[in-house]
């Protein structure tokens, strides 16, 4: 239940059901975190099986009776949504219950390279039904499950009734700042982070960055913490923030720099209020962005990336680029229908 991705995609759905009537919802969350009374306020009943940030193997044995108990209370509940395909006592404690269970994969094939991640692999043929956050997950999920059971939905964003980025702020500015959003570890690319951040900083005078979120690589943290004591005040770090589209909307363009992915939200966030996105081509970020999209490059070429980012900060100086990436949005990532896919895959006749 913390802020990265899949708690927070998970939120929307609810948030989604709430507001369209869909019923009543169970939740049965494996850790707890910042989001927890969120979770809370949109749930008929909401459990936590721990609040312990890391576990045991040893405590994980006792912690997966702990999840049978809480099934059993939930027991006239008829149809499960796992929000991750990396959650096998789920999908267990789901087939002892006989449940309809469907898994949302959030995941690409190589974020399941623990010693149980051919298993969970394995396990997802056993589901009622599969749901894929894009076409590039459901590609590697076709190995290991029939195609008719599985579904592409995608995540999508809350659209208010004629709602439009406004950016006029952003023009004529003499200074651009660029944004990286997350719990940055080198999975999110904190390490290219860095070493982008740190040339553009020494060849480019007018060009700031924002960390929006933290840091969560010891080493990383310590060259960043350098950065920012070499070029005051030209580097922000903002910590977990509650909501961060005030500060997207202070940036010029977002960096999506992670090793791995399955749909980054951060994307689809930055789009949303019209600023553009330089990108690392991983999983189904093309499918988030409009087509034949410039600014997104594959990761071993650093010195191209860099090239882009002087390009794309020159290149949507009337917010061009970012008004393209928000009508793809509008288009093709809105909350509302794709929610309304997705109840109609996991219910039947609306009421499990």
């Amino acid at each position: 239940m913390d802020r990265s991705g899949a708690p927070t995609s998970l939120l929307s759905i609810m948030e989604e059901f709430n507001e369209q009537g869909y019923g009543d919802v169970d939740v049965i969350a494996m850790r707890g975190g910042e989001q927890s009374d969120k979770f809370r306020k949109l749930s008929k009943n909401c459990y936590v099986v721990s609040d312990k940030k890391k576990t045991t193997v040893f405590e994980n044995f006792f912690l997966f009776f702990r999840l049978l108990t809480l099934f059993w209370q939930t027991r006239s509940t008829k149809t499960v949504l796992i929000n991750s395909s990396v959650s096998l006592r789920s999908m267990l404690a789901s087939l002892i219950f006989r449940k309809r269970v469907f898994v949302y994969v959030r995941e690409s094939e190589n974020m399941h390279q623990s010693k149980l991640g051919f298993l969970r692999k394995r396990m997802l043929g056993f589901m009622t039904g599969v749901i894929c956050v894009s076409h590039h997950t459901a590609e590697w999920v076709k190995n290991y499950v029939s195609p008719e059971k599985i579904t592409v939905i995608h995540n999508g964003m809350k659209i208010p009734d004629g709602y439009s980025p406004d950016r006029r702020h952003r023009q004529n500015v003499e200074r651009k700042q660029v944004g990286i959003v997350g719990y940055l570890d080198l999975r999110k690319g904190i390490d290219r982070f860095y070493k982008l951040s740190n040339e553009t900083l020494q060849n480019h005078a007018d060009i700031d960055f924002m960390i929006i979120g933290d840091i969560f690589d010891d080493e990383y943290r310590k060259k960043i913490e350098d950065l920012t004591t070499q070029y005051p005040q030209r580097i922000k770090i903002t910590g977990i923030v509650e909501n961060v589209h005030p500060y997207i909307q202070q940036c010029d363009v977002i960096l999506m720099l992670s090793r791995e992915e399955a749909l980054p939200r951060v994307v689809m966030e930055a789009s949303y209020n019209a600023v553009p996105t330089l990108a690392i081509d991983v999983a189904g970020t093309k499918e988030l962005l409009p087509v034949n999209y410039r600014y997104i490059h594959q990761q071993s070429s650093f010195i191209k990336f860099h090239i882009l980012l002087i390009e794309l900060l020159d290149a949507n100086i009337n917010n061009t680029i970012g008004r393209q990436c928000y009508l793809q949005i509008v288009d093709r990532f809105s909350r509302a229908k794709n929610i309304n896919k997705l109840f109609s895959r996991v219910c039947k006749n609306g009421r499990d």
